[in-house]
């Protein structure tokens, strides 16, 4: 499976980056004592004495707080948007976001999310939905000359609010049509989701957000993802811009 194989290689190469990471902060040294004449390994960690200014160790940090609006489309290409059968491709539904950015690491970021996302009903869904979205995103951060990139792994949870007045509608199933039950009372879904994405920031306070969003990615014949695509806001502490 092309797609389980690509999400285990994302996190193999999350946990490298990691290692070194970390094993950068622990690099030996060797200096010289004059009293015994030879030369001495000393661990930078611990010897803060004779550790160089530019070798701080890095301190976790709230980077920024985010305001996003975008569109959301839901499990593209498996829904029915009208009578003829024709299914569903990028929509419009609009979503908003509230997010915090924790920088754990020098090339590692950790943001939580909220979103909103209102569903416009098309011609033949007679149902309501509300639809709340909470991510937990681990980004690899990469800085170049226009501005850094995040490259996000994106672990989340949908909640889905459904409702509607009763009855039943007739829908194109094949080549024939079958009627098809609406709800009278309130439920609610929750489907756990794994993503990818990336995240651009060309502005200090000014992001551009993709997430492709898997759902059932263990069962191929029932593989379904959707698409978000975000513009955000960032209130950035001005003692940490581009830190």
């Amino acid at each position: 499976m092309p797609i389980t194989f690509f999400l285990k290689s994302l996190c193999v190469l999350f946990l490298m980056v990691l290692v070194t990471d970390g094993q950068s902060k622990t690099k030996k040294t060797w200096a010289y004592d004059e009293h015994s004449g030879e030369a001495e390994e000393r661990d930078n960690d611990l010897d803060q004495k004779h550790k160089s200014t530019y070798e701080k160790e890095f301190v976790p940090y709230m980077h920024n707080i985010g305001l996003g609006i975008g569109t959301h489309s839901p499990f593209l290409g498996r829904v029915q948007v009208d009578d003829s059968g024709t299914q569903n491709g990028l929509e419009l539904n609009p979503a908003f976001t509230l997010s915090s950015m924790f920088h754990l690491s020098e090339h590692f970021a950790f943001t939580p999310s909220v979103s909103y996302i209102y569903s416009r009903n098309n011609a033949v869904d007679l149902t309501k939905k509300k639809e709340f979205n909470f991510k937990a995103d681990l980004s690899l951060i990469l800085t170049t000359g226009i501005g850094p990139f995040h490259f996000l792994f994106s672990p989340g949870l949908y909640l889905t609010r459904i409702s509607g007045d009763g009855g039943e509608t007739t829908l194109k199933n094949g080549n024939a049509t079958e009627s098809f039950y609406l709800p009278k009372e309130s439920s609610t879904a929750y489907n756990f989701s794994t993503g990818i994405g990336s995240q651009w920031y060309p502005f200090q306070n000014w992001s551009f957000k993709s997430t492709l969003d898997f759902f059932n990615y263990l069962e191929p014949d029932n593989l379904r993802y959707s698409l978000t695509l975000t513009l955000n806001w960032h209130y950035v502490d001005p003692s940490k811009m581009w830190r």
